[in-house]
Parts: structure tokens; sequence; C-alpha cells
């Protein structure tokens, strides 16, 4: 007989409120600080195209997972969305009581962009870990979806959301994904009985689609695709000054959000995102970096669109979003899957066309030359993985020096789909 989802939790609570606690004097000590600290600053980066196996193992690595645990709960944490990221990857018992935890009570201001990925993930995350043999986690993900469990503790984590009336259903959808995760034959049966109707977590839920969608990332994985990765085929190197264009070339670009992004992008933001890219791509930053007489300039007011549930975890989610309406930004609350399933993506474009996807960020030169980076893409660029000055580097950072330089090739590629504005001498821009 299965047990009681709330005894199953009461007694992992326990636990995770005695394992699980703020950050005090045990890190007070100069190395432990200086390792904290590394910790901290690979969870602010934003990796555009999600967190790796690679990238956990090679900024935090096993021996750290006790700082991830640490960083979940505390309240003013920024950063909380890489946190769980990197715990799928790295995570072990220990971290199933911090997430179980967290989802109990999540910490953290709802509206907070990253808090929300955040509880969104924790699920997803647990099917990480069980993917690696931690049985207790498979255990938690089976009872958030048993039979009339109403999500069993997504319950409670919904209702300390900021939109509790569509956040449960997006919790049952996220912990279906950590079932595919888990890989195990135990889970794949409850998503093949999700689908089928033979187990309904709820009787107003319709889990068939969302099932389906996880039984087709369980085939994948089972087929050893791996995760999106960060790595593409590099831009070209080579670099100059001043644009030799006689033109300015000029994008007027509208956005749109979702109707359950919890923050959205405002007209104001949206203008000082576009100052701030057209600033620091029409600037030499940097011996080689070209100035870009190129100007991004918001056309219209904001819309808004409701294709799928602001969740984008698969090709035809991606592609909805996409193709919502005529803006070429859409912002989504999360992103699974670009070109493949991936972790945390705060960013997807097509490549030479017109439609990008992207998450809020807080940082203000991060989040412009995201938009900045996405729009390269659809432009024709690629990644550029050799020098992280470049726009095309896949790693966000908050540092004005870094994500802000462009390649003549970058430049050209640019000048060659934006509107002829008005003259600018060959001269540079700024």
């Amino acid at each position: 007989m299965r047990r009681s989802a709330h005894s199953l939790y009461a007694t992992l609570l326990v636990l995770g409120l005695t394992l699980v606690a703020p950050i005090g004097p045990a890190h007070a000590g100069a190395s432990k600080d200086s390792r904290r600290q590394e910790v901290i600053d690979a969870v602010r980066a934003r990796y555009i195209h999600g967190v790796t196996l690679e990238i956990a193992q090679e900024k935090v690595g096993p021996d750290r997972v006790d700082v991830l645990v640490d960083l979940l709960a505390e309240p003013e944490f920024d950063a909380r969305d890489n946190v769980v990221a990197f715990l799928h990857h790295l995570g072990t018992d220990t971290s199933i009581d911090a997430l179980l935890t967290h989802l109990h009570e999540p910490v953290g201001d709802p509206y907070a962009p990253a808090n929300d990925r955040a509880l969104l993930l924790a699920p997803q995350t647990l099917g990480g870990i069980a993917g690696r043999g931690h049985t207790r986690a498979l255990t938690a993900l089976l009872d958030m979806t048993a039979e009339r469990s109403e999500g069993g503790i997504l319950a409670r984590s919904a209702t300390r959301s900021a939109q509790p009336s569509g956040t449960l259903d997006d919790l049952i959808e996220m912990a279906m994904r950590g079932l595919a995760y888990s890989q195990d034959s135990t889970a794949l049966k409850r998503l093949q009985q999700l689908r089928d109707g033979t187990v309904s977590p709820s009787s107003r839920l319709r889990m068939d689609g969302p099932a389906e969608t996880a039984i087709e990332l369980y085939d994948e994985l089972a087929a050893g695709v791996t995760l999106q990765s960060n790595s593409e085929t590099p831009s070209l190197l080579s670099g100059g000054d001043a644009d030799p264009a006689n033109w300015f070339r000029e994008y007027n670009f509208r956005f749109a959000n979702h109707t359950s992004v919890t923050n959205p992008m405002t007209l104001s933001r949206a203008d000082d995102l576009a100052t701030h890219a057209t600033a620091n791509l029409g600037t030499s930053s940097y011996p080689g970096d070209m100035a870009c007489c190129i100007r991004a300039v918001r056309n219209s007011s904001a819309g808004t669109f409701g294709a799928t549930n602001g969740i984008i975890n698969n090709a035809s989610q991606r592609n909805s979003v996409w193709n919502a309406g005529p803006e070429r930004f859409k912002v989504v609350r999360i992103i699974n899957y670009c070109d493949g399933p991936g972790l945390n993506l705060v960013g997807c474009a097509r490549i030479n066309g017109n439609g990008i996807a992207v998450v809020r960020l807080d940082n203000l030169h991060a989040e412009a030359m995201l938009w900045s980076h996405e729009l390269g893409h659809n432009v024709g660029l690629s990644h550029n993985n050799s020098d992280s000055r470049l726009v095309m580097f896949p790693e966000l950072s908050a540092d004005p020096a870094l994500n802000v330089g462009l390649t003549d090739n970058n430049c050209s590629k640019f000048h060659s789909a934006g509107k002829k504005a008005e003259p600018c001498n060959g001269v540079g821009c700024f």
C-alpha cells in the first residue's frame, strides 16, 4: 500500500529543517568564505543555453554541494534558479531534503523571476537526483503524481507562489519531467498511466499532453541525447576598431510578455535595454572590438500572448512561443528546451529567422546583452566560445566589460539585416 504523502513529507521535512539552515558562522573562516564565493560567482553567471553537467562539475563540483544547499535556503539570494539547476547534476540525499523543504516553504520574493524558476525547477531536479540512484527522490515524485494526490506537497508550493491558480498544474508537469529524468522503469509506468488516464492526480486536470511530452523526454534521454550544449561552431575572430559602413542600421523591435510571467518586461525597461545595447555595440571597448553602427529602438507598446503556459519544455512549445504574434522578443516564464532538452536556459532564438524567447533577468547589463546575443542568432551568428568579452559568448555576466564586443564578421551580419537609417561616415558610432 502506498504511504500517505503527508506522512512521508512530515518525516522528510523534519530532516530538511534540521539540515537546511541559513548560512551562518560555519562559513566564517577565510578559506570557507573563498569557497562559498566561488560557488556564488558560478551560480550568478547566466548560461544562455542552460546548466550542463560539464558546467556544474567544472564550476562547482560535488565537494561543494553543501554551499548550494545553504544558498537554496538563503532568503535574499538572487540566483536560486541556477542553484536548483546545479543540484540537478550534483545533488545527493541531503539535497533531496533541501528541495522538499523549499517546496514546502519557498523562500524569497515569489514575484522575482529567479525564484519563480527555482520553484518550477525543483521537481524536475528531484528527477535528476533520482537518476543517480537516490530512491527517496523518486518516491517523492511518485507521491506528487499519485492518484488524487492533488500534487501532494506541490499543492502547498503553489499556494506560496505568485500565481497559485495555475502554478499547481505547472509544478505537476515539472514533476512528470522529473520522472523522465529519473530513467526508472517505475517512473515510465507512472507516466504511461498519466497519459492513458488510469492515474490522475486531480479530477480537474488533463495529464495526457504533459505526460506524453515527458515520455518523449524519457525516450530521448534513454537513447543517449545529452542536454542542450553551450558549444557551437564559433564566429570568425577577426576584428577592427571602427565600422567601415556608411550607414547606421536600425532594429525597430517589438516585444510581448506571456500572461503568466511574474515580473513582465516594461516599456521603460525595454527602452533602457535598447539604449544600453546600442551604446555597447556601437563602442569599441578594447583593441579588436568593432564599433558597429547599429541601433536598437522599441517601436510599439508591450504585447501579451498566451501560447502554452509560459513554459518551454519541447520543440512544439518553443515554436508556439516564437509564432505567437508579430513581436520578435517573447518573454516567458522558463525555458528548458531550445535545440534539445536543457536546464534553465535564459534565451532561445531562431538562427537566420525572426523569433526569440527570453526570460527576465535582474541585471540591466546581462539582460541587454542577452537580447543582443539572441538578436545575433536571428541574423545568423553562432556562439564564440573563446572570448568572454564578445556578445556571442554563451555565458552572460553582470560585468560591464564582458559580453560587449563584436568581430567585423559579427558587425557585418547585423548590418545585413537591419534597416538603413542615417549616414555614419565610416568613423565609428560613438
